[in-house]
């Protein structure tokens, strides 16, 4: 028989000789969990620029010649740029912070407008804001919401000799907008912004704007190269 202390030894020795891992338990220290994706809750607090990727527009503008026409010729708008930014408060609110897009030259012909026509071009909106939204979760990670906003139409006319004119700020009331707006594979933001106008704008009762149905795609911009800057869109 084994003296206490050699029995003592010998148990210690089986005891190291038994694998741990299987009991749950590891001499190595674990290896640290992965932190888990951003929500798009969280991707929105810090309100991220996006830049539109994709346009389906169907607004145009009807120029009438005073006094002599009871309807006017329409003249498609077509958008070249535009961005966004969008945030959140929470799970609950969406917030467009900003919203601004821009529309290609507009030519009207000599024959709409004696004797030589004239352009319109720098036609650009902005969505006067920031304007809170409810939010309405189709899923997890898509959130959607509708509100109205004001907007501001800057503008600019060019004259056939080439000479240029700012007019004014106009201000059209009570757009309609619908976000919808997720994550992509990437962890980027994305969203659908669809702005809709039904009443009818006028201006010197030569230009009116009869409808503004504007879906934009919008996607969350790369950080931007050091020796590069974007061009300033006032």
């Amino acid at each position: 028989m084994l003296a206490p202390r050699a029995r003592a030894i010998s148990l210690c020795c089986a005891l190291a000789s038994i694998p741990l891992t299987g009991c749950g338990l590891s001499t190595a220290s674990a290896a640290p969990e992965t932190s888990p994706p951003e929500t798009l809750i969280a991707r929105l607090e810090s309100s991220p620029a996006l830049d539109v990727v994709g346009v389906h527009s169907d607004a145009e503008v009807v120029m009438r010649l005073p006094l002599s026409e009871a309807v006017g010729a329409p003249i498609p708008l077509v958008v070249d740029y535009g961005e966004a930014t969008i945030g959140a408060h929470g799970a609950r609110t969406l917030v467009l912070e900003s919203l601004l897009f821009a529309f290609e030259r507009v030519d009207v012909p000599a024959e709409r407008l004696p004797p030589n026509g004239l352009s319109f071009d720098e036609i650009r909106v902005r969505a006067v804001g920031p304007v809170e939204a409810h939010v309405s979760w189709a899923s997890t990670s898509e959130a959607r919401a509708l509100t109205t906003v004001d907007l501001e139409l800057d503008w600019r006319m060019v004259l056939p000799d080439g000479q240029t004119h700012r007019l004014g700020t106009e201000r059209i009331e009570d757009a309609e907008v619908a976000l919808r707006v997720l994550l992509d594979s990437e962890g980027r933001v994305i969203a659908d912004v669809d702005l809709a106008l039904e009443q009818v704008w006028q201006w010197a009762g030569v230009v009116e704007l009869e409808h503004l149905d504007v879906h934009l795609v919008t996607r969350e911009r790369l950080p931007i190269a050091p020796h590069w800057s974007r061009p300033v869109m006032e």
